[in-house]
Parts: C-alpha cells; structure tokens; sequence
C-alpha cells in the first residue's frame, strides 16, 4: 500500500521539491484561503485590473449601485465573472510543471492563470474579505465557491457540474461533508480517472507496451522491496518473471470487468499495485520458519 501510495503521488506531483509545501497546504488550510492577503485586498480598488474598475468599465457599474441595487445573488455573480476573467483558465502542469498543485491566491494572482483550484481560492478569499460567508468547495477534480446568504440559504459559484462536495473549507474551518470510504469511492469511480484508464487497455499499443514493461516493472519491485535481513534461496528471476507474468493476466482482467462496469477500473488497478508487490514479497522472501527449518535441515545433512 505504502509504495502503490508513493507512485500515485510521483505521479501527481513528479517534483520532490513540491513535497513539503503541498503537503502543509493541505493540512493547514489558512495558507491557501487567504482573505487578508495583500494581493487579495488590492482587488478592492478602482485601478486597472481591481474587481470596481472592472465593474466601470464592463457594466457601468460602481460600488453604490453594486450595493444599493443589486441582491445578493446578482452580486456574487458578478464577483464570479471578474475572477474568472482576472485568472484565465490553463491547466495546471502548464504552470508548475506537475499534474496536481494547491496554488495559494498570490500566486494564483500572479501569473493570472491557473486551474479550477486556483480561479476557487482566489474567489473564495476574496469573497470573505468583501464580507461575504464563503467556502471553498473541493470535489473529486473539480474545486468551487459556496456562500451563505443572508436568508441562510446558500447558492454555488463556478460548479459547472453536478458532483457534490466532499470538503468545504474558509480561512478558518474544514467541514467534510462525507466520509472517508465515500470520498474514496467517488474518486476511485470518477470518470476522469477510468476513463483514460478504459481508453489505454483497449489500445493495441498498449499492450504491445504492457508485455516488456510488466517484466521492468517487476524488476524495479524485486530490487526495492526489502525485508529485515531474511535470506533467500530464490533467484530474482524467477520472481521477476513470476511479476511480469502476474501484472499481464491482471490488466487482461481488468479488461474484461471493466468492459461490463467501467468505473471500477482505477480500483482493481489499485488493487493491481497492492497484490504484485504483496505477491513478489512473499514469493521472493521466504517466512523466517521456513529459513530456520532449511537451516536445521542442511546442519543434520552436513552431520551425516
């Protein structure tokens, strides 16, 4: 588990350097809900650029009329439309170079582009410091803004999709709004996910790939994976093949389920990573009995 884990985010995000930072971003959500900001509070201005100079100059409108004329839904709406004009969409491996990475606002504010997450917490946090009671909302691959209006209601901004939150989270709290074994259940069944995944295994190139690959890919099992200095008798291999020969039958099976019920195919090529390096371990390193009962044996051969 731990090293299917590793993969998976050298995968999302392939820069170690990123590691410390990411990972403190999303335990403490203060760093990238950021009302008080000084890029985020300089979007409260009239020059250009700023949410009013915006509003001049797009729709004649300044901030008496804003608030004197408008209702509250005609005003976060008109906040969502300057920030997804103030950040244009890009996705994010065009600006950092990884596939997944929290943006803080300044930064988001910055280069003025980024993905979902960035355009939500620059949203968010501007919202908050405009005096508005606004949440981020994270999705499986998609994050948006919820704010609480003043009936206790609530209305959503920038959701363009109908998955329902997982987290919620301001400057100062995190609510999950469904459990661990959901959250899972709705990643690993995302479409986004399987749908590559279902796209590649029907490829012919893929598995023209697959049959040398699965044998590298066991080779680099069988060197990581250690155990606490118990011997073996076994050659690599056979290990190696035995691997190689055991990840070509799991994506033939994955093939096929997925062909009946295609949003399980992330979950059994997790399983996939999970079993090989559980089947190469234990092929590969034999049970500390066994050894002392090989040893024994060979002492009383060398006896006689």
């Amino acid at each position: 588990m731990s090293i299917a884990l590793f993969i998976f985010m050298f995968i999302l995000i392939s820069n170690p350097l990123y590691w410390p930072q990411q990972i403190m971003r999303h335990l403490n959500t203060s760093l990238i809900i950021t009302p008080n900001a000084p890029a985020i509070q300089q979007l409260n201005g009239t020059s250009p650029g700023t949410f009013w100079y915006y509003m001049n100059t797009t729709h004649n409108v300044n901030s008496s009329f804003f608030y004197n004329n408008l209702n509250e839904p005609q005003q976060l709406h008109y906040i969502e439309e300057y920030v997804l004009w103030k950040i244009k969409y890009t996705y994010i491996y065009n600006v950092y170079g990884v596939i997944d990475y929290v943006a803080t606002p300044t930064e988001a504010l910055q280069v003025g582009t980024g993905d979902c997450q960035s355009r939500t917490v620059v949203m968010t946090s501007f919202l908050i410091y405009l005096g508005y009671d606004a949440w981020a909302v994270e999705t499986p691959f998609h994050w948006y803004t919820r704010v609480y209006l003043t009936n206790g209601s609530y209305i959503y901004l920038y959701r363009h999709n109908g998955t329902d939150p997982i987290v919620r989270i301001n400057d100062h709290s995190v609510i999950f709004e469904k459990n661990v074994f959901e959250i899972s259940l709705l990643i690993l069944q995302h479409k986004k996910i399987n749908d590559p995944i279902n796209y590649f295994i029907r490829q012919p190139i893929f598995w023209t790939v697959l049959i040398p690959l699965s044998f590298l890919i066991a080779y680099i099992f069988v060197l990581i994976i250690r155990t606490s200095g118990v011997p073996t008798q076994k050659k690599k291999m056979t290990n190696i093949l035995f691997g190689g020969t055991f990840l070509n039958l799991a994506f033939l099976f994955i093939l096929a389920i997925s062909s009946l019920y295609p949003p399980i195919s992330a979950t059994l090529l997790l399983i996939t990573i999970i079993l090989e390096v559980q089947l190469i371990s234990h092929n590969f390193f034999m049970a500390p009995e066994a050894v002392d009962l090989e040893n024994s044996n060979n002492k009383l051969k060398e006896g006689k």
